[in-house]
């Protein structure tokens, strides 16, 4: 079995490329690339993993001639694949599965918490230099 070439399209936050380096050669694109060169890219046979993100659509017809082994998209869901022709082609594909489920139930509850207590009206006043000290009345409650 040959040693892993991960092609990923964007810079992604530590430690993901060091991972990736340990299992592997690893591409890192520093530019923003067009759909073509990214077709290119698959084609080559350069690469044997694409680690893309949810801008990059990889269809059945960017698919085609697909010479990849791995899409890993990075993001929950997988609109931007067309996870059957890449079946068809041999391709396997994965997704980062269950990573948003705690952090978007802890935007809700700040979300709640922010218009309960009237945080960004608090921040726009302080912003405006407003707040000459506390009152009893001071962002208190409904508008």
């Amino acid at each position: 079995m040959s040693t892993p070439r991960f092609l990923v399209t964007t810079p992604l936050p530590d430690p993901a490329t060091g991972l990736l380096a340990a299992a592997g050669s690893v591409t890192v694109w520093e530019h923003e690339h067009s759909p073509e060169e990214l077709v290119a890219a698959c084609e080559s046979g350069t690469y044997s993993v694409v680690l893309s993100q949810l801008t990059d659509r990889l269809g059945a017809e960017e698919l085609a001639d697909a010479r990849i082994d791995g899409i890993s998209n990075y993001a929950v869901g997988f609109d931007n694949i067309d996870v059957a022709a890449a079946t068809a082609r041999g391709i396997m594909v994965g997704n980062t599965l269950g990573v948003l489920t705690a952090p978007t139930a802890d935007i809700a509850l700040l979300l709640i918490l922010a218009t309960a207590r009237r945080c960004v009206d608090a921040d726009g006043f302080l912003r405006l230099g407003e707040f000459f000290g506390w009152s009893p009345n001071l962002l208190l409650g409904k508008m």
